[in-house]
């Protein structure tokens, strides 16, 4: 059994380097790293032909900025029988290749396999808002009265850190749609769901994944742009979880305040942003149907 792990990167060549740094430290070594450059202009290249002696990379540029395109370019040059997605922002433990062959090879009836995601500690308070609202829209969604300690079937892919089988990439015709340039794994996850496709938890594969936010406004638009795509995907798919919805809202408020690590008047910052960040997240939504009822 081959793997394949895909990597698009843009202009991060010390996050990569150190994600890269990782998958040489495999307990099992992967057979191929694709790595798709889209359209870095520093020393994301350097980077990349620092580790050709150490893992067996097949490198592409992509200059046109996209994830999406470039997701589905790793995807069809990827020779493996198991391709695994990861960014170039993540750290994986040294049992990560070997975790994914073993469960592959245990649930061969499974397409996708996912792996449990730790935020990494976040320094700012925009970063510990959006770990809470993303922890407590995971749990809500996809472990209400399961355990995250435990293997798991899903309803579909928590995001886009996924493993999946080559075979049922070209069964199915998998691939990203090029119309989302923002969440295109929620829509791949939602489409894959209505066709009946399986997905796995396994928390024993293990990625740390980096969370930057510059700001709180750069926060208030990444949820400004998710109120867009669920009003699209709303109106493609019908029902499915409506990101921030008031349960969800005061779940996070709850998590957010129950935190120790967090002085109280940070908390109630928090708390705001969280709430503003919402209030951003419906004008996305509701900007979205206006567009689509004018047209």
């Amino acid at each position: 059994m081959r793997i394949s792990i895909l990597i698009i990167t843009h202009n991060r060549g010390d996050d990569l380097k150190i994600c890269l740094d990782s998958l040489v430290k495999q307990s099992r070594k992967a057979d191929e790293v694709v790595i798709i450059d889209n359209g870095s202009t520093g020393g994301t290249k350097s980077v990349i032909d620092f580790f050709k002696d150490k893992l067996p990379i097949k490198y592409f540029y992509e200059s046109t900025s996209s994830i999406p395109k470039s997701r589905n370019m790793s995807l069809r040059e990827a020779s493996g029988d198991i391709l695994a997605i990861l960014d170039d922002d993540c750290i994986v433990e040294n049992d990560w290749t070997e975790n994914i062959e073993f469960y592959h090879r245990k649930y061969q009836a499974v397409a996708i396999i996912q792996g449990r995601v730790i935020p990494l500690e976040a320094s700012s308070l925009v970063g510990k808002t959006y770990i809470a609202a993303a922890e407590a829209y995971i749990e809500r969604n996809f472990f209400a009265g399961k355990s995250q300690d435990s293997e798991v079937e899903l309803p579909r892919i928590i995001n886009g850190f996924i493993s999946l089988k080559k075979e049922e990439v070209n069964r199915l015709g998998i691939y990203f749609k090029e119309e989302f340039p923002f969440f295109s794994d929620k829509e791949f996850g939602i489409r894959l769901q209505k066709i009946g496709t399986k997905v796995l938890y396994a928390p024993s594969i293990l990625i740390y994944h980096k969370y930057k936010f510059k700001s709180f406004f750069a926060l208030f638009v990444r949820y400004f742009r998710m109120g867009r795509i669920d009003s699209k995907l709303k109106k493609i798919y019908g029902s499915f979880e409506i990101n921030p919805g008031l349960s969800q809202l005061y779940q996070t408020a709850a998590v957010i305040m129950a935190d120790k690590r967090v002085r109280y008047m940070a908390k109630i910052i928090m708390v705001s942003a969280y709430v503003l960040r919402s209030i951003s997240y419906a004008i996305g939504y509701c900007y979205q149907n206006l567009r689509h009822w004018f047209k």
